[in-house]
């Protein structure tokens, strides 16, 4: 099963947002299309976009954007 690239998805819909307004919360905003972009992962948000999205959606970069363990080729 494939897991998704990240967790904003997840995280905007428990907080009922809209793309829309995740976006205004940016400064310069985000388009609602950036958003989604990041969210399906066909674009990867900044560092300041990241630590942005966690203010904005109350959570850690590390929930938002989890890393996988690395590959030791044993």
């Amino acid at each position: 099963m494939n897991k998704p690239k990240n967790n904003i998805l997840m995280v905007r819909k428990r907080l009922k947002l809209g793309q829309g307004e995740l976006g205004q919360a940016f400064d310069p905003p985000l388009t609602q299309v950036a958003v989604s972009y990041h969210e399906r992962g066909k674009r990867v948000p900044d560092v300041y976009q990241a630590l942005r999205y966690s203010q904005v959606l109350g959570c850690s970069v590390e929930e938002l954007f989890p890393i996988l363990p690395l590959e030791t080729g044993q």
